[in-house]
This record gives structure tokens, sequence and C-alpha cells, in this order.
């Protein structure tokens, strides 16, 4: 079976999961270099699909949880985890985005970003199809849910794509601070790791 291996972190590579690339190695890149160790704070990965950001976060002392819709996504993150002697926790994505159980201490999310419809199978849709002519359907959601998930000290990772036009992102959500970490330019499109925060009072009063 196929692996990648990235700043120390090894994965299975599962049919029919996304498989890591450039947008995942930012994240893990978040993990690594702009936080501090875990320490059992609470981890959450939406959108997990092989578990390289979970696993990332376990090995560095996060208690962790994760979720996906597409269930092979769910299996190869839970089998990653165990091959690493790690474990986790899954959670229903809906959990996330309907605001219940409470605030983590991180969030991050790889979401899908690309406008328009994407031709493939229902795994390749769900992974990369964003929604929207900026492919910015799943990344409003998830912004929307987010302070709701997030205590007043917690911190997000987000990966935006130059398609989805960040500085309007960041205009229609006052209840957020957003920061630039890293960025990746490819060609025509650039992508961001993005550290997100709530702003005032916009955070859940539910600690974990």
């Amino acid at each position: 079976m196929l692996r990648d291996f990235y700043r120390g972190v090894e994965v299975l590579i599962c049919p029919g999961v996304y498989h890591p690339a450039e947008d995942t190695y930012l994240l893990v890149d978040g993990v690594m270099d702009h936080l501090p160790p875990g320490e059992g704070r609470s981890f959450l990965e939406v959108g997990s699909g092989t578990g390289m950001v979970t696993v990332a976060a376990a090995l560095r002392g996060y208690s962790v949880h994760f979720c996906d819709l597409n269930p092979r996504a769910v299996l190869c993150t839970r089998e990653n985890l165990r091959r690493a002697g790690l474990e986790g926790e899954e959670i229903d994505p809906e959990e996330f985005f309907e605001g219940e159980g409470g605030a983590y201490d991180v969030i991050v999310f790889n979401p899908p970003y690309l406008p328009g419809r994407v031709e493939g199978e229902e795994w390749e849709r769900l992974a990369l199809e964003g929604g929207g002519p900026r492919g910015r359907g799943v990344i409003e959601r998830f912004l929307r849910a987010l302070p709701g998930q997030m205590g007043r000290s917690s911190v997000a990772l987000l990966i935006l794509s130059s398609l989805n036009s960040p500085s309007e992102i960041k205009e229609v959500h006052p209840e957020l601070s957003f920061e630039i970490l890293k960025n990746l330019t490819m060609g025509l499109e650039t992508l961001y790791l993005v550290e997100i925060r709530a702003v005032g009072e916009h955070f859940s009063t539910i600690q974990r």
C-alpha cells in the first residue's frame, strides 16, 4: 500500500481518500511550527482525510478528535492513528457544524475550496469542490460555526486559496480575526495558512 511521509509523520494513502498534497503539508507546518505543545489540549480536525494532520497533532501531545463526510477517510484516519500507536476520537461532522459539545483548544480545516464543479468520483467532489463561483460554500459554513466551537484562547488553522478572495472573507466576518502565517504560490494560485481567533465575546463558554 502507498505511503506518504512529511516532517516525521507517515500515513497510509487509502483508496477513495484525498491524498496528502501541498495544502495538507501547509497545515502540518501550522501544527508543527505555530502551535504550542499539546499537553492534553483538545484538537479537532474537520475533514481529516488520511489523518496526517491529526497524527501530527497527536504526536505533539494533543487529545485529538476528527471527522470527515467521507467514511473511507474516517477509517483511514483511525488506521493511521493506530499504526502510530496513538488514539483519537471520531465525532459526527454535524456536531461541529451545529455548534454542539463546547469549545476545542485547536480546530483545523483543509476545506474543499475549488470553484465550480469538480469532475470525478464522489470522494473527489467532497474533498475538492468548495461550492459557488469562488469555492467558498463549505468555507463559509465552517466560519459561521467556528465561534460556537472556540473558547477565549482557542485558535483555528484554515487553508484558503487566492481563488476564494480571502480579503472578502475577512471583511464579512468581523467576529473573527485572520492572520496569514504562511503562503505557497503554485502557478496562478496561492495557498494560505491562516490563523483565526474569536473576537470580543464571540466564543463558546463551554470548555471541553
